[in-house]
């Protein structure tokens, strides 16, 4: 910042190659609009919900997150909630949204394009575009997700899937999302420059991820065996990414329709009683199996699965240890032996 030789009393500032005038000749004055100029240049401005969803999106995308699911889950937001002030949309919008949506679907379906839409708002207050968070609220369904996990005998079966033997990177995305406990997206884009192999670790942050991306964990090789798996991996990879096709790094297209035909070569999800079996079912399998153990502290398995605090995994995890309420159940035991 400076004073212009020809505008002694006009503070101006460069950005970007122009010359731009703060229009004062206080100086905390200048410093103030110079500051939001920078931050209203440099990053969106959010005003309607349509403007909200782009931005998560662009952030989705930058993750590599975005899918064709998501596309048409924002459609679908978009076209009922798209005009509305971000910061207030209203709750008889969301009524009629969700009275309309369940005449064609599950309320649970409704409920999850809702959650998508406050998570968009949600992201835009985290990143400073707006001032205030989502003003709706959801009446959730009371549906507990992602409770089933793998025995022995289906993971058995869905790493002897026909699909397997003819794409072999499959194999070993399958055997990444349960014996590393990892996220698909985290597992997709695994680069060469992430993996320590002196050291012995798969560091799976990245740093061109958005400073508010979810945790990722940085672990262990869980054996000798599949250390080698994954230096055969990168020596055959043209692009350094671990994964990689015939046509390149793969896509989340590709990524899906992988451990879809697996799971229906091994008949995962034909009972339709049971809980749908998805590829976050693999990493939930995986932090089980060490939980049950017993031989595993809860802070390593939270450290593993990259959580932020120990609270979430002792939330999901906890009722799977071997002595879970067994202490309580012998006082209560105790207190009716009469």
């Amino acid at each position: 910042m400076y004073k212009h030789k020809r505008y002694d009393k006009n503070w101006r500032f460069d950005h970007k190659g122009t010359q731009v005038s703060t229009h004062t000749d206080d100086a905390d004055e200048a410093k103030r609009f110079i500051k939001e100029y920078k931050f209203y240049a440099e990053n969106p401005i959010v005003k309607s919900v349509n403007d909200a969803l782009g931005c998560w999106a662009d952030d989705l995308k930058k993750e590599n997150r975005f899918s064709i699911n998501h596309e048409s889950d924002l459609r679908k937001i978009s076209k009922w909630f798209g005009d509305f002030d971000v910061t207030n949309i209203p709750s008889l919008a969301v009524k009629e949204y969700v009275n309309r949506r369940t005449k064609t679907v599950k309320h649970t379906t409704a409920e999850k394009e809702l959650r998508i839409l406050k998570g968009a708002v949600n992201h835009c207050h985290s990143e400073d575009y707006i001032s205030h968070p989502c003003n709706i609220k959801i009446k959730s369904s009371g549906v507990i997700c992602r409770q089933r996990y793998f025995e022995d005998d289906e993971i058995k079966a869905i790493f002897s899937a026909p699909i397997l033997k003819d794409k072999p990177w499959g194999k070993l995305l399958l055997k990444m999302g349960l014996g590393l406990c990892a996220r698909k997206t985290a597992i997709r884009t695994l680069h060469r420059k992430q993996i320590k192999f002196e050291s012995g670790l798969i560091d799976f942050n990245d740093p061109s991820l958005p400073r508010k991306a979810k945790p990722r964990a940085i672990i262990k090789f869980p054996s000798d065996a599949f250390k080698r798996e994954i230096a055969d991996a990168l020596s055959a990879s043209k692009s350094g990414y671990v994964l990689e096709s015939p046509k390149g790094p793969i896509s989340n297209y590709e990524c899906d329709t992988l451990w879809l035909k697996a799971y229906k070569e091994a008949g995962i999800n034909s009972d339709p009683n049971r809980e749908k079996a998805c590829f976050h079912t693999l990493r939930h399998t995986g932090a089980i199996k060490m939980v049950k153990s017993g031989r595993v502290e809860m802070k390593e398995i939270s450290v593993y699965l990259g959580h932020k605090s120990i609270s979430v995994t002792e939330r999901v995890y906890a009722k799977y240890k071997a002595n879970f309420m067994k202490e309580s159940a012998s006082v209560m035991g105790e207190a009716i032996n009469f």
